[in-house]
């Protein structure tokens, strides 16, 4: 990554999770990871039919081994844990000093499908010439939906 540009990429998507009579909706099926960028931030938008102890983050030590399944982890690496639930409810993890992983969504009612919507944003600095990706990592605006926001600079007195 190029650390030494002031430009930053940041990629957003929507992720609706569903649970039914026959699927048990899994938010991070891969269980323990990283996504590799900088920043992963996580904002609910609105869950239905779902329980309360549905889709807790979990935050790990990266001690933690990837892959893990969420119930399996090690007690002694488990930093934190955080559920969505309100409207807005947003969670920043610093992605290459933590490594998170996700419960399932169960439903209240079982006859109904259970749904959880969140936006992920995930924040990083654009690639070098020699990253693989580099000939794919634009930083032009999106033709047809552009955005472009510049942050003011910030002075921090520490």
């Amino acid at each position: 990554m190029d650390y030494e540009t002031d430009k930053w990429i940041c990629t957003v998507f929507n992720l609706r999770t569903i649970t039914s009579e026959a699927l048990l909706g899994e938010p991070a099926l891969e269980g323990v990871h990283s996504d590799g960028v900088d920043h992963t931030m996580t904002t609910l938008l609105k869950h239905n039919n779902m329980t309360n102890d549905s889709a807790k983050t979990f935050i790990h030590s990266m001690k933690e081994v990837n892959s893990t399944k969420w119930s399996d982890t090690n007690p002694e690496y488990l930093l934190g844990t955080h559920q969505h639930l309100n409207y807005l409810d947003t969670l920043i993890i610093v992605d290459h000093e933590r490594k998170h992983s996700l419960s399932p969504v169960h439903a209240v009612n079982q006859d109904k499908e259970a749904l959880r919507d969140m936006l992920i944003f995930f924040t990083r600095k654009p690639t070098t010439e020699s990253h693989v990706s580099y000939p794919y990592d634009s930083k032009e605006s999106h033709p047809d939906y552009p955005i472009n926001l510049k942050l003011p600079e910030l002075e921090l007195n520490v």
